[in-house]
């Protein structure tokens, strides 16, 4: 899977479009987490194209953005 299949799922999963995630600062990003049902991406909320090496990272980034400590690029 490449970043534009992900995101495409990702958006349709989400009833919006890749455009709109885009708009919104959201992009997917290479994971290596390792998790069980990880599809080898993530969706961060950042133009940067950081890999997102584990699921705490993922959600700690996904935290700090929700309390407006960072904001998309």
């Amino acid at each position: 899977m490449n970043k534009e299949e992900f995101e495409s799922g990702y958006a349709q999963r989400s009833g919006v479009t890749v455009e709109w995630l885009h708009k919104h600062g959201r992009y997917g990003a290479p994971c290596n987490c390792g998790e069980a049902g990880c599809e080898g991406w993530a969706m961060l909320y950042s133009e940067d194209e950081q890999e997102c090496n584990t699921i705490n990272e993922f959600e700690s980034l996904q935290r700090l953005y929700d309390l407006g400590i960072i904001k998309p690029f």
